[in-house]
């Protein structure tokens, strides 16, 4: 598949993923918006989501706070004037499906409490969203992506590159205060959180139960006052849980801690600050209790990351290529897994069947150039990683290589021809049959056996391999095993005596004849018989001579070309057999 730069694996558009970049979520309730035409399709039911596709549409959220919505692809709202989707008296209460998409260039400003991508949340459900370079500030109740979120499943969501800031209490980098709800396998990457007041956490500002922050990481710059956490300002009541979570964040202010404060009621468990033990590690304590197969895995340099929630892929540049040689080069995505990732590569073209193994390569990025192609022929290659994040689908690469696809003229293509006996050298002379246009060598795919003709013809012409005729035109007494040949040899010298050699490929007749079909009728060839075996296959090589116009040209004229017909002929008749049709 000729490719510009884009995504590759089995289809070619960009999946959800997590790892840095996005994330994954389900849903909650439904009506349908009120301003119909602002969002285009979908009609904001759980079967039909509607379809965000601009920083516009997904303001219009707030038209309909308790319907279903798909990101339908990354957006930027460098140009958009935002404000918080739901508030504390009209939370949203729906379903938010980012699909792994990006909302980027995001600048929320509010000057109340509960400000976010969405201000204020009651029972919805989040999930599969990434923020990235974006600025979210306002009072209290402050996050990247929720301000306040209340009785709500949240989950695969990110921020990156992100300024949060509030002047309030509960500030955080992907939510600012979390009141009876869930946020697992999410993570601040790269983000400065900074809150004036009490309760700011890299992740979340305030949890209050019954909630849970679990299995969620966080990098960048936290500052605050009070209450300062690397993932939660402070556990509150309820009970409030927090479960295997890190923080990679430098404290410019108060904080030391992965969590801030822990009041009555809060409990944390298996949390950790990084440092050295746990690079590369999923052994040491409390790595050694946390999920290292379905949610977390191992980042060789770095700590744990989590696990993409979809099949790994590829993003692919487009290929090129000259006349013998074909340049392809791929990234995994997601992409920076910080894993070690092992490219499986192969190449084939694309009539065949069997595929033919590169070296593989290990690296986030594989480029391989394969040399020694054919020119003008069609290709596939195809590639995947392996990681201990598992296997990817095989992403595929169909390029043709510049040149003639018929180099010699003959009528046979380079590809049909250089994958005949004796790997591409059929007449056995040391030169491969495409590149010369007096040796022609075709498949009869009746027999799924190689004919090679050679003439000392300037070039062959129209070169055909079939079986014999049924009925009426059957030669009644003779078999042709391996299938009638017909050619035409041009600029041979009016004329001229023409040297024919035929070599019949998977032969076994122990006492072949060659005879001719013409004008409705077979005879006779006078030839010589040569058996061999030539790259390992058996083959008769029949050597005779055409005058040109005489009795075994086809067209009976003397013109510098001949026309011939013949085949290798098995007889039905018992001994003695001359070779010549009984009567």
């Amino acid at each position: 598949m000729g490719i510009n730069v884009g995504r590759l694996g089995v289809d070619k558009t960009r999946k959800p993923t997590i790892l840095g970049l996005v994330v994954l979520l389900a849903f909650g309730t439904l009506v349908n918006v009120r301003n119909v035409d602002a969002i285009a399709t979908g009609d904001g039911s759980l079967e039909s989501p509607y379809q965000i596709t601009t920083c516009e549409e997904l303001q219009e959220v707030s038209n309909d706070l308790a319907a279903f919505y798909e990101l339908a692809s990354s957006i930027d709202c460098s140009s958009t004037t935002m404000s918080p989707i739901g508030t504390s008296a009209t939370p949203f209460t729906g379903s938010f499906d980012g699909m792994g998409n990006t909302i980027s260039n995001a600048t929320v400003t509010a000057a109340t409490n509960d400000v976010g991508i969405f201000g204020s949340t009651d029972g919805a459900t989040i999930t599969n969203l990434h923020i990235i370079d974006s600025s979210i500030t306002g009072q209290a109740s402050v996050g990247g992506i929720v301000g306040y979120a209340g009785n709500s499943t949240l989950s695969y969501l990110s921020s990156t590159s992100t300024t949060i800031s509030g002047s309030g209490s509960a500030v955080g980098g992907v939510v600012g205060g979390l009141g009876g709800s869930t946020i697992e396998r999410s993570f601040a990457d790269g983000n400065d959180v900074i809150g004036l007041s009490s309760y700011v956490g890299g992740l979340v500002g305030w949890a209050v139960g019954p909630s849970t922050v679990s299995n969620s990481y966080t990098t960048g710059t936290v500052s605050g006052p009070s209450e300062v956490g690397g993932v939660i300002g402070q556990l509150g009541v309820g009970p409030s849980i927090a479960t295997n979570n890190y923080a990679n964040v430098s404290f410019l202010d108060a904080g030391s801690d992965v969590i801030g404060a822990v009041a009555m009621g809060g409990s944390e468990n298996g949390n950790f600050m990084v440092s050295a033990p746990y690079l590369s590690n999923n052994t040491q304590p409390p790595l050694n209790t946390w999920d290292f197969d379905s949610i977390w895995y191992v980042r060789n340099g770095n700590y744990p990351g989590l696990r993409p929630n979809v099949t790994l892929s590829m993003l692919c540049n487009a290929p090129s290529s000259t006349d013998t040689t074909l340049s392809a080069s791929c990234t995994s995505f997601p992409e920076n897994l910080q894993t070690t990732l092992t490219w499986e590569i192969q190449y084939k073209p694309a009539s065949k069947s069997t595929w033919i193994s590169r070296p593989g390569q290990t690296a986030d990025t594989f480029v391989d150039t394969v040399t020694g192609l054919l020119q003008g022929t069609d290709y596939t290659v195809r590639f995947r990683h392996t990681s201990i994040l598992g296997v990817s689908e095989w992403g595929t690469i169909d390029i043709t290589t510049t040149g003639a696809s018929d180099l010699d003229g003959d009528n046979v293509s380079n590809i049909d021809e250089d994958y005949a006996p004796n790997s591409g050298d059929a007449n056995n002379d040391g030169i491969k049959d495409y590149m010369q246009a007096e040796v022609s060598s075709i498949l009869n795919t009746s027999t799924n056996r190689y004919v090679t003709v050679q003439t000392s013809c300037a070039d062959n012409f129209n070169v055909a391999v079939g079986m014999e005729a049924s009925g009426a035109q059957a030669d009644a007494n003779f078999d042709y095993n391996s299938g009638l040949v017909s050619f035409v040899g041009r600029s041979c010298g009016v004329g001229a005596t023409v040297q024919v050699n035929i070599r019949f490929y998977g032969a076994t007749d122990t006492a072949p004849m060659l005879r001719k079909y013409r004008n409705g009728a077979y005879s006779a060839v006078l030839a010589t018989f040569t058996s061999s075996i030539v790259g390992g296959q058996t083959s008769w090589l029949a050597s005779y001579q055409i005058v040109d116009g005489g009795v075994l040209d086809d067209d009976g004229i003397a013109d510098g070309n001949v026309v011939d017909p013949v085949g290798l002929a098995l007889s039905l008749v018992g001994a003695p057999n001359t070779g010549i049709r009984p009567l």
